[in-house]
């Protein structure tokens, strides 16, 4: 009899304190961050330039300039260079170091990350901030292969427009100079 009580008192103790516990995080995975979220920063980007109906788009080619206007952009395509750069993977944590920049009133005014493995494509990346909003990103990347040499140069301002500029050295065949600049 005293162990069916005893029992029942648990099993009700128990039903009592998971009455408690806050459900809306309940089952959920909360993981912080290492280091600044690029995927999740232009994916909040891309919801805010929906509504961008058209933009200013420089092409530069070596010698050779075109400049369009770009109806209805698909900042998904073309931020895609961005979210693709994030470096918040796991095997990665030891790869970066991290300096931050802190103003006089102790705000913090940017954040840079540098790959400390020289096999990691993404070399750096600053965030720089103004009123605790982001207010500049600059991400340099360089990619190889058995016939080519890639460095990107991907700059993004959220109020003015991004950049990416790319040098392109193919064995055998040309160097290539790259400028897209975009302007909302």
């Amino acid at each position: 009899m005293l162990n069916k009580l005893s029992l029942l008192l648990f099993l009700s103790t128990l039903l009592c304190l998971s009455a408690c516990v806050d459900t809306s995080t309940a089952g959920k995975s909360i993981v912080e961050k290492p280091f600044f979220d690029l995927k999740d920063y232009f994916a909040q980007e891309i919801e805010r330039l929906a509504e961008k109906k058209n933009v200013t788009k420089k092409a530069f080619y070596n010698d050779k300039e075109e400049t369009k206007i770009i109806e209805n952009p698909n900042f998904s395509n073309e931020l895609l260079i961005f979210s693709n750069t994030d470096i918040n993977r796991t095997a990665w944590l030891d790869k970066y170091s991290v300096d931050s920049t802190f103003n006089s009133q102790q705000d913090l005014v940017a954040i840079d990350y540098a790959a400390t493995d020289e096999k990691l494509k993404t070399k750096s990346v600053r965030v720089e901030f103004a009123n605790n909003d982001v207010s500049l990103i600059e991400i340099t990347t360089v990619g190889n292969s058995a016939i080519s040499q890639t460095e990107n140069y991907l700059t993004y301002s959220p109020t003015k427009g991004y950049s990416i500029k790319s040098k392109q050295d193919v064995k055998f065949v040309s160097k290539n100079n790259i400028n897209i600049q975009v302007i909302f």
